[in-house]
C-alpha cells in the first residue's frame, strides 16, 4: 500500500502507485497567434472583465485610461484572443499566411517550428 501526503501533482502520485510501470510524459506543444498589428489595434477590445473577480472586484488596480473599444464598437474580445485549439493551427506557412494575417482580424495560429517559418518569409 502507498501513502501520499495531499496536495500531490498528477503525476507523481502516478509514479508512486502500486504496481504502476508505464512511463508517463506530458507533451507540451506552443501554438501563437500571429496577427498584425494595424488590424489588431482596429479590432482588439477590452473592457478589463479579466481584472476583476467573480464579485466584480478588482483583482489589481486598472490602468488610467478608459477601456479599449474596438472600430466596431465590440467592448470585449480578448477571450477570442486568448482561446488557441490545435485545430486552428495552420497546415503550412506560405504566402497564404501572410495574406491571411494581413486580412483576418484574428491573424493565424502556428506551432513553434511554424513562427520562425512565418518569420523567414520573404515576402513579409
Amino acid at each position: 500500500m502507498t501513502i501520499v501526503q495531499f496536495p500531490l501533482w498528477h503525476q507523481e502520485a502516478i509514479h508512486r502507485a502500486d504496481g504502476y510501470s508505464m512511463d508517463y510524459h506530458f507533451i507540451c506543444i506552443r501554438f501563437f497567434w500571429v496577427v498584425h498589428a494595424p488590424i489588431f489595434v482596429r479590432f482588439f477590445a477590452s473592457d478589463r472583465r479579466h481584472m476583476k473577480d467573480s464579485l466584480g472586484n478588482w483583482t489589481a488596480k486598472p490602468p488610467a485610461y478608459g477601456p479599449i473599444v474596438a472600430e466596431d464598437e465590440t467592448v470585449h474580445n480578448l477571450n477570442e484572443y486568448m482561446e488557441i485549439i490545435a485545430a486552428d493551427v495552420v497546415s503550412n506557412v506560405g504566402s497564404d499566411s501572410i495574406i491571411a494575417v494581413r486580412s483576418h482580424k484574428l491573424g493565424i495560429v502556428v506551432n513553434e517550428t511554424q513562427l520562425e517559418e512565418f518569420f523567414s518569409l520573404d515576402d513579409l
